[in-house]
């Protein structure tokens, strides 16, 4: 038999180990709880129910011949959850499914000696993404001359901290990923049980896959830039808050790097002679505020 390199799974299928009767008794509860309840009440009677996910939500799928039809088990009109995700589908990275039966092909399977991050150390998932949506491919040239001997790389996005999507074997120093979401920015990297290191810059795939742009900055080439907050309900117009510090961070092959810390006077900042064709992030560090990144396109931010 072939010996395999699997590790212990601290994040493993959200629907083992939780009997009906706990789940039905819960009086609380999240989209992964909820959507094992949806399997177990289906299944029941014989109605081939699965769950998919994509790396923060959860939900459960009635497999037909036509496709699949999503719907969320806990809400009070469920198959609103299917017109939610044709809205969604632009930022969906990637899409799994949960399987009973264990796919070869899967990571813990392929990765050699290699560690890998816990969110796809699961051999009872396969990529779903084309079932839901025409994605775009991405190559991924290694260009970082500090890590060698790796087989496996990921693509994250950043969402306050970095999240991974998916993994591609490096063949001949490319990384080949198949079938990705759009309107997303997504990070080449390496991972190691203490960090993650860069292998490229940066790349934007815009609306439907139309560009692939690799955000390298240009350190020679500056513009000065006028800067808000995300926009969001409660704050439409993306207000600074007057008297809060902030710290604009852009992104190089090395990580994240400082463009200095202000402290907000008006409702917006301005920073002068920054880096062009870079994706950048503003942080709050008087208050826990999510920040969003952001490109600078014709004076103004593009939010990713």
């Amino acid at each position: 038999m072939k010996k395999l390199n699997l590790k212990i799974n601290p994040y493993p299928s959200y629907t083992l180990g939780v009997k009906p009767s706990t789940l039905i008794n819960m009086n609380f509860g999240n989209c992964q709880n909820y959507s094992a309840m949806g399997i177990y009440a289906m299944r029941s009677m014989g109605i081939p129910v699965a769950i998919d996910q994509v790396v923060d939500h959860a939900w459960n799928v009635v497999i037909t011949p036509k496709g699949p039809i999503s719907f969320a088990t806990a809400e009070d009109n469920p198959e609103v959850h299917f017109k939610h995700v044709k809205q969604w589908k632009g930022w969906f990275a990637k899409i799994y499914r949960q399987t009973f039966s264990i796919n070869p092909q899967s990571l813990p399977f392929v990765c050699g000696k290699e560690d890998i991050p816990p969110q796809l150390n699961n051999p009872n998932l396969i990529d779903v993404s084309s079932e839901y949506f025409k994605g775009t491919n991405i190559s991924v040239t290694a260009i970082n001359p500090t890590v060698k001997n790796k087989r496996i790389l990921y693509l994250c996005d950043f969402k306050n901290q970095y999240r991974f999507l998916d993994w591609a074997k490096i063949k001949q120093g490319k990384a080949e990923f198949k079938n990705m979401g759009d309107s997303i920015v997504y990070f080449p990297v390496y991972y190691f049980l203490s960090a993650i290191k860069h292998a490229n810059y940066p790349i934007l795939i815009k609306k439907d896959g139309a560009l692939q742009e690799l955000l390298k900055p240009n350190v020679t080439k500056t513009q000065t830039m006028i800067l808000r907050s995300n926009p969001t309900p409660e704050n439409p117009k993306g207000n600074l808050h007057i008297g809060d510090q902030y710290v604009l961070l852009y992104m190089t092959l090395n990580g994240w790097k400082n463009l200095g810390i202000k402290t907000a006077q008006t409702h917006s900042l301005v920073y002068n002679k920054m880096p062009t064709n870079a994706i950048y992030i503003l942080k709050n560090t008087s208050r826990e505020v999510k920040a969003h990144l952001f490109t600078y396109e014709n004076n103004q931010q593009a939010w990713w």
